[in-house]
């Protein structure tokens, strides 16, 4: 499985290092990677990445995430596809992304991106692998 990173970033003014990366409060997380396109390999830049909450009912090993594009944690792909969600409330999360479709959970090998996220803990995703046509 390819290892994501999700940062929560807004976008840095031009004379912000490139080498900066935000940093969360030590009670939060932070969640870093790299989104690319499947097809080319190239970076994916300019796209909108949300952390989705995962919901598991009590007793059951079936597991929903919630995503809501409106409130839940976002983070934008920057030329490079690299990506920083900053100041995350620990919990366990799934990767989504913005389609024309609407916002759709990003999957890997047929399996969506979870993972647990405590604070002050980077979860680095590494790459991520898309494909874009919807």
């Amino acid at each position: 499985m390819p290892k994501l990173t999700v940062i929560k970033a807004t976008p840095q003014p031009l004379e912000t290092p490139v080498n900066f990366i935000p940093t969360s409060l030590p009670t939060m997380g932070t969640v870093k990677g790299t989104l690319l396109d499947q097809a080319t390999g190239e970076p994916a830049p300019d796209q909108i990445l949300y952390l989705a909450k995962l919901l598991k009912p009590a007793g059951s090993e079936f597991k929903m995430a919630a995503l809501n594009p409106t409130i839940d944690p976002r983070a934008y792909t920057d030329e490079e596809g690299r990506f920083t969600f900053i100041n995350i409330p620990p919990d366990t999360y799934a990767l989504g992304l913005a389609t024309p479709l609407g916002p759709m959970l990003i999957q890997v090998d047929g399996h969506e991106i979870i993972f647990t996220i405590e604070g002050g803990e980077t979860v680095d995703l590494g790459l991520i692998y898309v494909h874009f046509e919807f």
